[in-house]
């Protein structure tokens, strides 16, 4: 729904906060400013439930920043303190980035939490922007959109089928 329905943001300076015009509006896809990057030197991987969630601040070449607008995310992509290798971060030139939501959100802040406590680096709002880097957004919008009909296709499939043998049962 965000994909579709929120807004895309070009040449946004992740070492800078987001205009107080565009705070409440809900992104969707964030072009960076060319040099951006992923500062993989601070990368923190939290462990939870055999996982590993990822998070790396976004900066600037030559914008050395504490205070930290955005953070790339990912699970299962990074070491405890290094080696953020979630989409397409790592990739030279890539600065396109979908905002990044999902019920592991708890689990980012606390990375985040821990990034904190280590590195020194603060948010710059309550709510800390999370985004995952991809080469082309509408990739990943028709990649979920594939999802959910495969999963409606199977749930109604296995309906029919249960259905199916409810009635052979019924008819006995």
């Amino acid at each position: 729904h965000q994909l579709q329905h929120g807004y895309n943001f070009s040449e946004i300076d992740p070492s800078e906060s987001i205009p107080r015009e565009y705070a409440d509006v809900e992104a969707a896809v964030v072009s960076f400013a060319a040099d951006t990057f992923v500062d993989d030197l601070r990368t923190v991987g939290f462990i939870s439930d055999g996982s590993i969630y990822c998070v790396a601040p976004v900066a600037r070449h030559g914008v050395p920043s504490d205070n930290i607008v955005f953070w790339a995310v990912g699970i299962d992509c990074c070491e405890s303190r290094w080696n953020f290798d979630c989409g397409t971060s790592r990739a030279l030139g890539s600065t396109t980035a979908v905002v990044y939501t999902s019920e592991a959100d708890p689990l980012f802040r606390r990375a985040i939490d821990v990034s904190s406590s280590i590195y020194g680096t603060t948010n710059s709002s309550e709510r800390p922007h999370l985004v995952r880097f991809v080469n082309d957004p509408d990739s990943v919008e028709a990649f979920w959109l594939r999802e959910a009909l495969c999963i409606t296709v199977f749930a109604l499939l296995l309906h029919l089928l249960w259905t199916f043998f409810l009635v052979l049962g019924v008819d006995r």
